[in-house]
């Protein structure tokens, strides 16, 4: 049934917008932030259902309270729409892989916290030499980056080694990174003295998600500490490192990331880095990964980007 609806759907709509709109509607679940992000009126994004429902003969959406929702028919028909999408541009990647890429779209999954400086920068070069390039990027967890891999819904992810299986992935360490713990000026901890793991760990700690292997390596550590237990997950765990840094400003809370990301605001004094015990860390050294698919090939723009990303992780190492 899938199959003969994207035949169908491909039938009847001429023009790829009109898929991503029928996706944009059913994921944001609200016609007036779906319109906004297509970039198309209310009005326009309307017609495009109601042709639609014309041609299925079903009603595809209906409207509550809560917002706008695919009905039984409707998810049929979004669940094509999303496959004839992927297909789309799967095509147009190849494609692109054929020209050398001069022209095209890259999506790139990250860890949050590895998005900045070392993507932000590799992006940069790339940009220069392929002006028509263009970049799509997904802040996730690295055990969700491997699905999106899978999915081929990014053409490679950086991130750290996610506790999920990864076969069918290739995945390559590109160096090291090490999980920086800071405060604000003023903060118990920001005398300029070392502090061990189970100081640290008694405020509380603001980060982004961490891989469960990581979190029981710490874990370890803080049973050898003299009187010091195990302590429970982090008070707030957010994509976003713009939020970590305004809580961290804020509180008395000891925020996480990398030490690059946060190297510019600890040498002007917006933030002081928290000195550890050389033992403990070593500890907070995490090998940043390259991850791809073992039978898709990247297009030559990907490649040299990936030479850039993996000459600003050595920059960076600790």
């Amino acid at each position: 049934m899938t199959g003969f609806s994207v035949t169908y759907l491909a039938e009847c709509m001429n023009h790829r917008d009109e898929l991503a709109a029928l996706t944009e509607l059913a994921l944001t679940g609200n016609m007036r932030r779906a319109a906004e992000t297509l970039g198309m009126s209310q009005s326009t994004l309307s017609d495009v259902i109601a042709r639609l429902e014309t041609a299925y003969g079903a009603r595809l959406f209906e409207r509550d309270r809560r917002g706008t929702h695919p009905t039984v028919y409707g998810r049929v028909v979004v669940q094509a729409a999303m496959q004839a999408l992927r297909v789309m541009d799967e095509a147009h990647r190849e494609i692109s892989l054929i020209k050398g890429s001069a022209r095209g779209r890259l999506a790139i999954g990250a860890e949050a916290g590895l998005i900045e400086p070392y993507l932000t920068e590799a992006i940069a070069r790339s940009m220069e030499r392929y002006p028509g390039l263009r970049f799509r990027l997904q802040a996730l967890a690295s055990e969700a980056l491997v699905q999106e891999l899978r999915d081929k819904r990014v053409d490679f992810f950086l991130g750290v080694q996610p506790d999920v299986p990864t076969s069918g992935l290739v995945l390559r360490e590109l160096g090291l990174i090490r999980a920086l713990p800071f405060v604000r000026p003023g903060h118990p901890l920001a005398d300029g003295r070392e502090h061990s793991l189970a100081a640290i760990l008694g405020h509380a700690i603001v980060q982004g998600p961490s891989p469960r292997w990581f979190v029981r390596r710490i874990a370890e550590e803080l049973r050898m500490e003299s009187g010091a237990a195990a302590r429970a997950d982090a008070a707030v765990i957010v994509n976003d490192f713009g939020v970590v840094r305004a809580i961290v400003r804020e509180t008395d809370a000891v925020g996480f990331t990398t030490a690059a990301m946060l190297h510019t605001e600890i040498a002007s004094g917006g933030f002081v880095a928290v000195r550890t015990p050389g033992h403990q860390a070593a500890l907070l050294d995490l090998p940043v990964l390259l991850g791809t698919l073992v039978d898709r090939s990247l297009p030559p723009a990907a490649e040299e980007l990936l030479a850039d990303l993996e000459a600003a992780v050595k920059r960076y190492a600790p």
